[in-house]
């Protein structure tokens, strides 16, 4: 039998759909070996779920972004249907509005190119969000309630990074850089070229996330310059995926400040036969300035395709 929640909501408009999964023992079933799909508002976001599928027993949090709005008026309608001779289930629900201007409207591509447009129906699942050269950041750390990983089980090589901070109430968020586009401990934390006093540099410092194929991914980069002394003296690249996606990069150029919050939207997609994105942070080929760069967050998030499917 199909399960539906209907979830009324203030506003219209995008909304953080947070679910919670954990086949707790059960004297009746085995929620372990379940099986079943969740949509919301049309968008699948789990087509034939399983912890058995996953080998791992744990509490799991789902992160979604999904609009509320046009033929669903203001509610959120989460639909579960199990699979035939299985049953389904859902452990908690968490829904929280979306500000405006979150999100962007359009997004420069990866190879470079003409700016793709991301209609307000597209839907996202959160796939990473990791807080570069600092802690781990709890929801009693964001407003939104968001959860920000630490960097280092994804660094390809540790020893090419070292981590940099500030004091997070130095921290300053330029006008069109809100304070919940995240929180000043992300922008108060990087992690930087490790010896990037040394004469010569020419290494990256990379980060390896695995995804999943056929998808189109939406990578926020987060930038605030906490290391330089002044303005237009930290200068470098950006590569995803081995391609190039910011040339000789200056963060205070944007900012017209230092320890001034910035962040830029890429879109890529991951072909099939690839399960992987590349980040890379470097400095750039042709330069008359010590050889640094830094990151300070980094969001990766699933894009529904054309199906309106988020798995599948």
């Amino acid at each position: 039998t199909t399960s539906v929640y209907t979830i009324s909501t203030k506003q219209i408009g995008r909304h953080w759909l947070r679910l919670h999964l954990y086949p707790v023992k059960n004297s009746g079933y085995s929620l372990e070996s379940a099986v079943f799909s969740v949509v919301a508002n049309g968008i699948t976001l789990l087509h034939g779920f399983s912890f058995s599928k996953l080998g791992k027993n744990y509490p799991l949090l789902k992160e979604y972004v999904i609009e509320v709005g046009g033929l669903s008026s203001r509610k959120l309608v989460l639909t579960l249907s199990p699979w035939e001779g299985s049953i389904a289930f859902i452990n908690g629900i968490e829904v929280v509005s979306v500000p405006d201007r979150q999100f962007p409207s359009i997004a420069g591509p990866i190879p470079m190119g003409a700016s793709l447009e991301i209609p307000t129906h597209v839907a996202f699942e959160t796939a990473y969000r990791i807080n570069m050269g600092g802690p781990l950041l709890t929801p009693k750390n964001d407003t939104l309630w968001r959860i920000w990983e630490t960097d280092e089980p994804f660094l390809v090589n540790a020893a090419s990074a070292r981590n940099v901070s500030k004091d997070p109430s130095s921290i300053k968020y330029p006008a069109g850089v809100s304070v919940e586009i995240a929180p000043n401990w992300v922008y108060a934390t990087a992690q930087e070229m490790a010896d990037a006093n040394v004469i010569d540099q020419k290494f990256n410092i990379s980060w390896e996330f695995e995804v999943v194929e056929g998808f189109t991914y939406l990578i926020r980069m987060h930038f605030c310059d906490i290391v330089s002394v002044a303005l237009n003296r930290l200068v470098f690249n950006v590569y995803i995926n081995n391609q190039s996606a910011l040339d000789s990069f200056d963060i205070s150029s944007k900012t017209m400040a230092l320890t001034a919050a910035y962040f830029i939207d890429f879109v890529t997609n991951v072909s099939t036969g690839s399960d992987r994105i590349l980040v890379q942070i470097g400095p750039p080929n042709l330069r008359n300035l010590p050889p640094d760069a830094i990151l300070n967050g980094l969001e990766i998030m699933k894009m529904s395709n054309p199906s309106d499917s988020l798995d599948g």
